[in-house]
């Protein structure tokens, strides 16, 4: 049972990882294609995102 608790941990951590990596691609190149010069507001939303997955990432692992 504690081997499964650990695959499952495993398998949510890297689902959430690959999730992190693809949003922060269009995160980038979003603003590349639409010229947006804004700085502020994607530092803004990059922040935003991490707090989010840090929190969703804390949230799985008390499920599991």
């Amino acid at each position: 049972m504690k081997k499964w608790n650990q695959k499952q941990k495993q398998l949510v951590s890297e689902t959430l990882s690959n999730l992190a990596v693809g949003v922060f691609l269009i995160a980038v190149i979003t603003p590349l294609i639409s010229g947006i010069k804004n700085v502020t507001l994607f530092m803004m939303v990059g922040f935003a995102y991490a707090v989010f997955s840090l929190s969703l990432f804390v949230i799985s692992f008390r499920l599991l």
